[in-house]
């Protein structure tokens, strides 16, 4: 038997702005610790996206406990570096066994990553489950590495690529994922995390998932098997909010249609009520796919709008119109779901006239936030976009792991993201106030000293939490698409005197939303 401690890296070498808690697991690593207990290893889990701890914290528990084997994840090259960081030293402390590490991003560099690190012994590729069991008897035993499939090695300096290993087909053959951290989340009222698929039907440039899996398409867990874990959360642990992960839930396929319908059937006669979030594509967000998840507790959406331009959705290879999309939120919000979407204000290619298009649609869009007027199209390892840019000499990056960035093709589209980068410190001041408002509803539900808040005229108290929120959405709406449709009608030579102007409005409105939140705050005024 094997001793095995799985890490999710704390997050050392980015500087971000820290948010009221929204607790997330990283659900991979809990399903690669059921694996491994039910080959007779010992699993222990460090996960940051849920508990809060330090590489020293890391090094304590590797001090305190000998491990055979530990794993890092990192799911894309966002937190290589901190993942980098932490296995320097945890050599440094001297631990001098096994070091493996996986994610998409792993998988897509192992090479070289095992170049860069000399501390890791090996990089799981792919999916993880039946090659880190291999990997954890191996070390166990003392066998050799050699010859187990899905990993890539560092073979005393010498990079050995093993056979790739095929995706698992029987998704009911994974045994459900440890909850080892859910008590915390139940009793925080988070999202306890479910997959039921794996994959996607399409091909979209700025997507990795056909790469990362050999199987293009979607490979379903058996509707009675996920109702079955669903079950287990709800009656063993008291969880009431579920969150399903995969990429792509269900789509308008006679296939997934009757998934659908057996899987909300099997819900109904379980008895089973709870709320869940799913993700899907604009064009199969259709009635009849939706209205059985509906009727058993579906309340949130993601879906994928990406843009409203369709050249950009052409060139992104959605396959989706801009109907589908419009189709897609009419039908959401007539059927009363929360709606988040998946928007992209750039891409590389993008002209004036369709960035254009994108702004009059979002500016419109009152659910609107404020990363969807300064997101653009990440080129990720293995994405079809990336190759793409370094194809063409678009994609700049110092060093081989890093995102890079690009140049725009259209000079104009250059000057407005120049100009919404400057923003970003006081648009991350505005975000984190108005998460931390939306956050007090909807975590703790106190709505005290909230009749004195008054609305921007004074003529009436804003007197419900809903208010609240909608009046801090719109105002936060309104002078995102302001500070946009500035940017539109300058050019480069101009732009410096709208920064500093645009500056001082979303100050003034951080500033609003900043003393909104605190008469929002328990014991104000007392």
């Amino acid at each position: 038997m094997a001793n095995i401690l799985l890490v999710y890296p704390p997050e050392i070498h980015f500087e971000s702005m820290t948010y009221p808690a929204f607790k997330c697991q990283s659900l991979g690593l809990y399903i690669l610790t059921s694996c491994l207990r039910a080959a007779d290893h010992q699993v222990t889990i460090m996960d940051s996206q849920v508990d809060s701890f330090t590489i020293d914290g890391v090094i304590k528990q590797i001090q305190q406990v000998k491990f055979n084997l530990i794993g890092v994840s990192f799911t894309s090259q966002l937190n290589y570096q901190d993942a980098r960081i932490l296995v320097k030293r945890i050599r440094q402390a001297g631990y001098d066994n096994h070091i493996t590490v996986g994610g998409h991003f792993a998988t897509f560099e192992a090479k070289n990553i095992l170049l860069d690190n000399p501390g890791i012994d090996s990089v799981i590729c792919g999916e993880a489950e039946e090659s880190i069991i291999e990997l954890a008897n191996c070390i166990d035993s003392g066998g050799s590495l050699i010859g187990i499939k899905g990993i890539t090695i560092n073979n005393n300096g010498n990079i050995i690529e093993n056979e790739s290993r095929t995706s698992i087909i029987n998704l009911n053959s994974i045994p459900f994922p440890a909850r080892d951290v859910i008590t915390k989340l139940v009793e925080s009222n988070d999202y306890v995390q479910v997959a039921a698929q794996r994959g996607c039907y399409g091909n979209c440039t700025f997507c990795s998932i056909n790469s990362f899996y050999d199987f293009h398409g979607v490979r379903r867990r058996s509707p009675k098997n996920v109702v079955e874990e669903l079950e287990s959360l709800q009656y063993e642990y008291g969880a009431k909010k579920i969150t399903f992960v995969d990429d792509e839930f269900c789509d308008r396929s006679k296939e997934s249609i009757e998934w659908v319908k057996e899987l909300t059937s099997e819900i109904s006669s379980r008895n089973l009520t709870f709320d869940f979030w799913i993700q899907i594509r604009a064009n199969d967000f259709k009635e009849e796919v939706i209205n059985p998840l509906v009727n058993v507790g579906l309340k949130r959406v993601f879906i994928g709008i990406e843009s409203m331009s369709q050249n950009v959705l052409n060139r992104l290879k959605k396959k989706v119109k801009i109907s589908d999309n419009t189709y897609a939120l009419n039908l959401a919000n007539k059927m009363g779901l929360e709606t988040e979407i998946g928007f992209l204000m750039f891409e590389p290619y993008i002209s004036f006239s369709d960035l254009c298009e994108n702004y009059k649609w979002i500016s419109l869009y009152e659910f609107s936030e404020p990363v969807h007027y300064y997101s653009y199209v990440i080129p990720y390892s293995g994405t079809p976009l990336r190759k793409q840019l370094f194809a063409e000499g678009h994609l700049i990056a110092n060093r081989w792991y890093e995102i890079g960035f690009y140049k725009f093709i259209d000079p104009k589209v250059e000057v407005v993201f120049k100009g919404m980068q400057a923003l970003m410190p006081q648009i991350r001041h505005i975000e984190y106030a108005l998460d931390c408002i939306i956050n007090h509803f909807h975590q703790k539900e106190n709505y005290e000293n909230i009749s004195k808040i008054m609305d921007p005229c004074n003529t009436k108290p804003i007197s419900t939490n809903q208010e609240i929120e909608l009046f801090a959405r719109k105002s936060v709406h309104n002078t995102m698409s302001t500070v946009f449709g500035k940017y539109l009608s300058v050019n480069s030579d101009n732009i410096k005197p709208l920064i500093r102007e645009n500056i001082t409005l979303l100050n003034s409105v951080s500033n609003d939303l900043i003393s909104l939140k605190k008469t929002l705050e328990p014991n104000n005024g007392k």
